[in-house]
């Protein structure tokens, strides 16, 4: 395909597979083929991603991947299969499958149902096809807004959603409140542990290679993407948290939690200071000033 690459600074091209000569008399499109019915000479309705695993290393990435390779990376997405729908929107199941003498068998799915509490507040149970353990529940909040950004009054709208665990207990009709190793998601996982007990996702400007969301460095040089991360965590990923706080405590006066500490899952110990230092701040000014009723009495059993 390289003649077909006009820049080596620019080297993704779009081409119709259906007319495009080269594809049609090589061997590049063979990996698809069978897979959901495609056919490399009629039209395809779908995404397929085709990811170079490669068995030797080459000028782009010297990095090699053995079969063993790959089924330790199945069972990772296989234990951690939840953080890939949780916050997605519209797609509820991902299957794995494994090509053998050109058929495809299943490895595993996992899906997802979603019950929706409120405009804020929404309950998921994932399942996985290969497994007979217990489904696993989540709670989680969201908040949504439009965020005034610069000087000129122009605004970007800004999302956020906060989750935690919840598990079965004894009693049927309670739950239990299980802190995380918390994660920073921009819709799918970042693989970035925040040190907070919940999982926090929002539309962050993350840098390039995923590995991390833009933030001040240390000599407090910002960027536009570093204040807009900031300014997330101020307003709709701190309005989320205290909407997933408050929902919890309705779940406790129900009698639908067990043994629940309302400071379990406050936003309090953080790994890396920037951009969540303005979560903590945000957040304790918000218990300071009483405006939501955050603190529980066990003497006066009120909040």
């Amino acid at each position: 395909l390289c003649k077909e690459i006009e820049s080596k600074f620019n080297p993704g091209i779009k081409v119709n597979f259906c007319r495009h000569r080269f594809l049609n008399i090589s061997n590049q499109l063979n990996p698809y083929v069978g897979i959901h019915e495609f056919n490399p000479k009629k039209h395809f309705k779908g995404t397929l991603f085709r990811f170079p695993l490669r068995l030797k290393s080459s000028k782009i990435c010297r990095k090699t991947y053995s079969e063993a390779n790959i089924q330790v990376m199945l069972e990772d997405i296989r234990k951690s299969s939840s953080k890939l729908l949780m916050f997605l929107k519209n797609i509820k199941t991902v299957s794995f499958y494994q090509s053998q003498h050109g058929n495809f068998v299943e490895q595993f799915t996992v899906s997802v149902k979603t019950t929706v509490i409120s405009d804020s507040i929404s309950f998921l149970k994932f399942k996985l096809s290969d497994t007979k353990s217990s489904e696993k529940s989540w709670l989680i909040a969201t908040d949504s807004q439009q965020l005034e950004v610069g000087h000129n009054e122009q605004t970007q709208y800004g999302t956020a959603s906060v989750s935690v665990k919840l598990s079965n207990t004894v009693h049927s009709n309670m739950y239990r409140v299980d802190s995380v190793e918390g994660e920073c998601f921009c819709f799918l996982p970042l693989h970035i542990e925040t040190g907070l007990p919940v999982h926090v996702s929002s539309n962050f400007a993350v840098m390039t290679n995923r590995r991390g969301i833009w933030k001040a460095d240390n000599h407090s040089t910002t960027t536009k993407e570093s204040n807009w991360n900031s300014l997330l965590m101020k307003s709709v990923v701190f309005k989320a948290y205290v909407a997933l706080l408050l929902h919890l405590q309705t779940m406790q006066q129900d009698g639908l939690l067990e043994n629940y500490s309302f400071h379990s899952l406050w936003p309090i110990r953080i790994k890396e200071e920037n951009p969540w230092s303005f979560l903590v701040k945000e957040f304790c000014n918000c218990v300071l000033s009483d405006h939501y009723s955050l603190l529980y009495s066990k003497i006066s059993g009120k909040w």
